[in-house]
């Protein structure tokens, strides 16, 4: 089976998790995932929320949950 540069594209989370990330990283990282045409953009809850209009149809956006060690109380975690 042969896959396309854009089936590939469309399989990757474009991530940036550094927890000193800037909002101009971010707004960075999602116009590079709109030329890319990634699947899911995956970002700190901290830089949420976003206005829907920052990603093209057809890319998620998501986020982590006790990251990176998940040593968050769980109560936390289900809130």
């Amino acid at each position: 089976m042969t896959y396309s540069r854009a089936d590939v594209a469309a399989a990757i989370d474009h991530t940036l998790l550094k927890p000193e990330a800037t909002t101009d990283q971010v707004l960075a990282l999602l116009a590079e995932a709109n030329q890319l045409g990634v699947g899911a953009v995956c970002i700190s809850p901290c830089m949420l929320p976003l206005p829907d209009e920052l990603l093209d149809d057809g890319i998620e956006l998501c986020t982590v949950i006790g990251f990176p060690n998940g040593t968050v109380d769980p109560r936390i975690k289900g809130a």
